[in-house]
């Protein structure tokens, strides 16, 4: 199974809209690490099915999402101040 690193940045300012995309990014494992970031490994398979999720849900200008893919050497090296970077993603269970 191929892993995907992900970094997700987004600028939403209605709060119903934001509140929308924290639940799509949380039900794919993600974790938040700032106010508007959040980061997490997942499947090949979970990276499509979110990405055209995101391009399907939400398509009013008004909401930028910004997914970037990292490799593992990046996701290694990267550093949080003050905090850990979660390295494993949040149990989740589809039902």
């Amino acid at each position: 199974m191929t892993v995907k690193h992900l970094i997700v940045c987004y600028d939403v300012e209605k709060t119903k809209d934001r509140n929308k995309v924290i639940g799509v990014l949380e039900y794919y494992g993600l974790t938040r690490v700032q106010y508007s970031v959040f980061m997490g490994s997942i499947s090949e398979t979970n990276y499509h099915a979110l990405t055209n999720r995101i391009q399907r849900e939400f398509t009013r200008p008004s909401i930028k999402i910004l997914v970037i893919e990292v490799c593992n050497a990046c996701m290694e090296r990267a550093v949080m101040v003050h905090e850990e970077i979660p390295r494993s993603n949040k149990p989740f269970h589809v039902i």
